[in-house]
């Protein structure tokens, strides 16, 4: 198993960043509707690359292999902060028409960059994913808790959200409940699943699950 830092760069050399996306897409509804046959009615987190958005006849083409499998409003798309940054009006028209056929739509990775607030408020995003350099410096204590805080805070006057992301130890869950954060992904969590050993996750999450709802995991 690959992580994305690994192939990612090559891929967008070789220009097939755009099949890659698609292909990752089709695999994600697949594997979600037969959760979903299953009896694990889940939504699902798939990221975009903003090279993916820039032609009028994307959004169909990514509704077109999601729809067949299950409702759009299942998955969230996810772009990231910086892909944003300096992208042409015709990717947030593309993103407009995404969520006009029913898909959620989040910004992942934020803070990292310099960000376009404007298009954070125009484009109607539901998720706002705290970036991990953040999480990593709430323990010990310092200024990653004000930085989160504050984001945590944005997104919720923006009616977003909040998932944090890259929690990787038990000291930083604790902080994050502390904070108010009620999402979150990360090894403390879970390590990568494949599809196959995901059920059984599933299924020994729910038999061991206290009730908590605070940073349940994304």
């Amino acid at each position: 198993m690959l992580l994305p830092g690994a192939f990612l760069e090559a891929a967008e050399q070789g220009g097939l960043l755009r099949q890659l996306g698609e292909w990752v897409l089709d695999r994600a509804a697949s594997e979600l509707a037969q959760l979903h046959a299953n009896g694990h009615r889940l939504p699902m987190m798939v990221n975009l690359g903003a090279r993916q958005l820039d032609a009028e006849g994307d959004a169909q083409r990514l509704l077109n292999i999601v729809q067949p499998r299950l409702a759009p409003s299942w998955i969230e798309l996810e772009v990231t902060e910086d892909s944003l940054l300096g992208a042409p009006p015709a990717v947030e028209s593309c993103l407009r028409k995404l969520h006009g056929h029913g898909f959620h739509l989040g910004i992942d990775d934020f803070g990292t960059g310099h960000s376009c607030l404007n298009r954070l408020r125009g484009i109607p995003f539901r998720s706002l994913k705290v970036a991990p350099a953040f999480v990593a410096e709430i323990d010990p204590p310092g200024k990653g808790d004000v930085m989160v805080q504050a984001l945590l805070q944005l997104a919720e006057n923006l009616s977003l959200r909040a998932i944090a992301e890259g929690i990787e130890t038990t000291e930083q869950l604790q902080a994050l409940r502390q904070l108010g954060c009620r999402y979150g992904q990360g090894t403390r969590l879970s390590q990568p699943l494949p599809a196959a050993d995901l059920e059984a996750f599933l299924a020994s999450s729910a038999s061991t699950s206290s009730g908590d709802s605070s940073c349940e995991e994304s």
